[in-house]
């Protein structure tokens, strides 16, 4: 079951596609968080 698509009405509702698209940004910012090194520790 496509829960976005249910509440929005369907996966090409203009609301569906944007909560799509701000999945699909925060995976790509979260790939990146990959490969940061990580703050030193005092």
């Amino acid at each position: 079951f496509d829960f976005v698509a249910g509440i929005f009405g369907g996966v090409d509702a203009l609301g569906s596609r944007i909560i799509y698209s701000i999945v699909g940004i925060a995976g790509i910012y979260s790939i990146s968080l990959l490969f940061r090194e990580a703050p030193a520790a005092e």
